[in-house]
């Protein structure tokens, strides 16, 4: 049920049937206990079916269900002051009791009326005396003698409200609802709940003759009780019945309202008597009549500030104002309407029903009565169980219709609480009571501790769950926390646990925790002591060393253990390793369990093998590998001197006119195409002419060339067809020095140049007119070097005479000799000069100085 009745005002229409006081309306056919003790003898197995009681107006008609022992319970529990323990009914501890008496005991107190009664809140007179119960909470404002009144905390935000009950007195709320285990009336279980509820209310204290005549407490809470139903032998629907203690109810008297809001618990209680007592049934659940009955008493209180109220209990349909019903019974919802929107009476159903009742029947009850609520709809239909009435009601009174009084954590607790670290949560149980706490958020919190001022919070970090245990603990250490208290956090100590040893961690983990179990342990007994390799890979636990054979050879390991060792003597290290792997062959030990039966292998193209040791390997490269491949089928020369060796065959290339060779290798040939056996240099020999190969690696690059001093003419691949050379070019110089002329009259053939007298010379009378590879006998022309010829002479060397092209002309030249050089005189000796380096000297046999020559023998320029 959701929080819907704070500040209301509230009529509570009851059909109940009964009278205004126990001992006054009484069926003298039903029996009716007056004292605690008397309902332990009613018979409540024996009851007439029903009873009539005659009124002025109608006849209505009494209902008893058989109650059995159900019944003594009741009538227990509605007699004031009375205790059931389950089975007897006895005097509570405030029967008997009056005056001072009765107010010094914690569980009675007196009444407005001074009837000693079972405490309420309302006992506390004083602020200081209400914050002492726990349930109780100070409500301050006007209409107090104290300036405010103790009261239930449910209560403390509910504002001026009157309450108008209306409750359903139809047939199934006696013998027709679904009962309870246990439960003989639902009618009479809800008269129970709302007894026990409206003593707890802060009421105003007025009585209903106050109410009725508009006058009160402005401050606190009144309540109306109307019961609604039909007469069973009525068929008109408009003589549905409303039934309270009006008529019944002495003017002035506390023991009933009729049907009035009262404020006072003495009259409400007194009513709900009546109703119990009266115990009537109605067939049908009509409303309407009942709120035409309170509308002129709801009407009084218009105008006054309260909040109004009105809340409808009922375990079924109604039967004018349910959705289906309601277009037929305009009368009804003109009064719904009147009440609820003219005057804003905040209308509620509450629907009723055991805890066996099905969600369908309970959806459906909800769906057919909305009519009736105010809006929002949702908010104003609530469901519960009969048993949980009272503290549903309790729950949810006053809730919604004002804002709460200021949270004292708002105010002041937030403040102390968070002054600490770690931050305490501040609680506040009930508004205005000073009451609030500091509550723990880390650790526990120790009793008595928190009330307005900072709680003391036990923490120890090494237990389970909290970070010390997760540090420490969870990882295999141990802890310890020297202070346990939420304040004190993050001092816990972790510490290996042996034989692992480690730094201590002071909030945080140890560490790391480790034990070398190779240098100090088991590690270091089987494996080391027994000449294997240990390691200890993770040294945060124990037992999870390795034990490794190491002796050359040996494999086999072990966790935790000394390993068994295999000998493998081709591993690396091992006498097969050094014997075969070593020396480039294959090693192979078929038994591990003996030594010595290992077998060395050549490898591939290699042949051999041997038992324990190296192996002969042989390999003729020539046959069989690279030096076939690359020499033998490539048409060259191979040769293999060391078989024992794989790459050292030689490649040496064997064709005409080749050279060349390599190791372990095809060669790179190269062709002297001017080799004797070759057809080119035949060519050139039969020609007279010399062969050439510039580059023996350059195939098709050779000619033939012309012998020297021929010209130097060249044909590749054959011979020249024809050899010339003009022998003036290199001998020309001999015949020009003495101003001949050279001729050469076969161009092809070597010996044929001649030296010829030229003008102004002219062969001698005897000796050679033409000079067959030398100079000519040749003399000048007469002229005038023969009268004057002994002007060149007496000279070393002695000079010619040139007489010039003209010898006649006068002139007389002297001219140096060769090798001599130097200006010709005229009428006078040449100024003549000899270089004894030159090396083109011809004549230098003349001179009798040879130095280039003589340099040159030497060695020496």
């Amino acid at each position: 049920m959701q929080a819907v009745f704070a500040g209301m005002l509230l009529h509570l229409c009851v059909t109940v049937g009964g009278m205004s006081s126990r001992t006054v309306y009484t069926d003298p056919n039903i029996e009716i206990a007056t004292t605690c003790d008397e309902v332990n003898g009613i018979d409540g197995s024996v009851y007439p079916v029903k009873s009539s009681v005659v009124s002025s107006t109608t006849t209505r008609y009494k209902y008893l269900s058989g109650l059995s022992a159900g019944r003594k319970e009741f009538e227990c529990e509605f007699m004031e002051g009375c205790v059931w323990d389950g089975t007897t009914c006895s005097d509570g501890p405030c029967v008997g009791l009056a005056g001072a008496a009765c107010a010094g005991t914690a569980e009675c107190m007196l009444n407005r009326r001074d009837e000693c009664v079972p405490k309420t809140c309302s006992k506390y007179t004083t602020e200081a005396a209400c914050k002492v119960d726990t349930e109780c909470g100070w409500k301050p404002g006007a209409g107090w003698a104290a300036g405010g009144m103790c009261t239930h905390t449910a209560f403390l935000n509910c504002p001026a409200v009157d309450l108008s009950l209306y409750i359903d007195g139809s047939g199934s709320m006696f013998t027709g609802f679904r009962y309870e285990p246990g439960m003989a009336s639902a009618w009479w279980r809800q008269l129970l709940e709302l007894k026990r509820w409206v003593r707890e209310l802060p009421l105003t204290g007025d009585n209903h003759a106050a109410a009725k005549a508009g006058a009160g407490s402005p401050s606190g809470m009144r309540v109306g009780i109307v019961q609604f139903g039909k007469d069973r032998q009525s068929n008109n629907l408009n003589e549905a019945v409303v039934h309270t203690s009006e008529g019944d109810c002495a003017p002035g008297s506390h023991a009933c309202t009729g049907g009035y809001l009262s404020g006072e618990a003495e009259e409400l209680a007194g009513e709900l008597e009546y109703m119990y007592d009266g115990n009537y049934m109605y067939t049908a659940t009509y409303l309407g009549p009942a709120l035409n009955d309170t509308a002129d008493k709801i009407s009084v209180a218009a105008g006054s500030g309260r909040k109004q109220v009105g809340i409808v209990i009922t375990d079924g349909v109604l039967t004018d104002l349910s959705v289906e019903k309601v277009a037929s019974n305009p009368w009804a919802e003109e009064r719904l309407v009147y009440v609820r929107d003219t005057l804003g009476v905040d209308m509620h159903t509450m629907i009723v029903h055991s805890s066996t009742a099905t969600e369908a029947f309970v959806t459906g009850l909800s769906s057919s009565n909305r009519h009736i609520v105010s809006d929002p709809v949702e908010d104003h239909m609530h469901v519960t169980p009969v048993s949980e009435l009272r503290d549903v009601l309790f729950s949810r009174l006053c809730s919604d219709y004002i804002a709460p009084p200021p949270n004292e954590c708002e105010t002041v607790g937030d403040d102390v609480c968070n002054a600490t670290t770690p931050r305490q949560e501040c609680y506040d149980p009930s508004p205005l009571e000073e009451d609030w706490t500091c509550n723990c958020t880390v650790g526990t919190q120790v009793n008595g501790t928190g009330k307005r001022a900072l709680a003391e919070c036990a923490l120890d970090e090494c237990a389970e769950g909290n970070s010390g245990y997760e540090a420490c603990v969870a990882i295999g250490q141990l802890c310890n926390d020297p202070e346990k208290t939420a304040a004190s956090q993050d001092d816990f100590v972790c510490k290996c646990d042996p034989p692992l040893k480690g730094a201590v961690g002071t909030g945080e983990a140890a560490g790391p925790c480790m034990q070398n179990e190779c240098a100090d342990g088991d590690g270091k007994t089987l494996c080391v002591d027994a000449g294997q390799g240990c390691a200890d890979t993770n040294r945060t636990h124990a037992g999870n060393f390795v034990c490794t054979c190491t002796r050359p050879g040996e494999y086999g390991n072990a966790t935790g253990a000394a390993a068994v060792c295999a000998l493998d003597e081709c591993a690396s290290g091992a006498a097969g390793d050094a014997m075969c792997i070593d020396h480039n062959q294959t090693c192979l030990d078929r038994n591990h369990t003996m030594d010595g039966d290992y077998v060395c292998t050549c490898r591939s193209p290699r042949m051999g093998d041997e038992t324990g040791a190296t192996a002969l390997c042989e390999l003729n490269e020539c046959a069989d590998g690279d030096g076939k491949t690359l020499c033998v089928d490539a048409g060259h020369t191979c040769t293999d001197t060391n078989r024992t060796h794989e790459g050292n065959f030689a490649c040496t290339c064997n064709g005409t006119g080749e050279t060349g060779s390599a190791v372990g290798r095809a060669p790179v040939c190269a062709l002297n195409e001017c080799d004797v056996g070759l057809a080119l240099n035949a060519t050139c020999v039969e020609a007279n002419q010399t062969c050439v190969d510039p580059d023996d690696g350059n195939p098709a690059d050779a000619y033939c060339r012309c012998q020297a001093p021929m010209d130097q003419q060249v044909k590749r691949g054959g011979a020249v067809e024809r050899c010339e050379w003009d022998e003036c070019a290199d001998h020309g110089s001999k015949c020009t020095a003495v101003q001949q002329v050279c001729e050469d009259a076969d161009n092809a053939t070597m010996g044929t140049w001649v030296c010829k007298c030229v003008d102004p010379q002219v062969p001698k009378d005897a000796g050679r007119p033409v000079g067959n590879q030398t100079v000519a006998d040749c003399k000048y022309k007469p002229g005038d070097c023969e009268a004057e010829a002994h002007v060149c002479t007496g000279t070393v060397p002695e000079q010619m005479c040139d007489p010039g092209v003209n010898p006649w002309d006068g002139r007389v030249l002297c001219q140096c000799p060769e090798p001599y050089t130097g200006d010709a005189g005229d009428h006078a000796h040449a100024s003549c000069a000899l270089d004894e380096c030159n090396t083109t000297c011809t004549w230098c046999d003349k001179t009798g100085s040879n130095g280039n020559g003589t340099c040159a023998a030497a060695g020496q320029e």
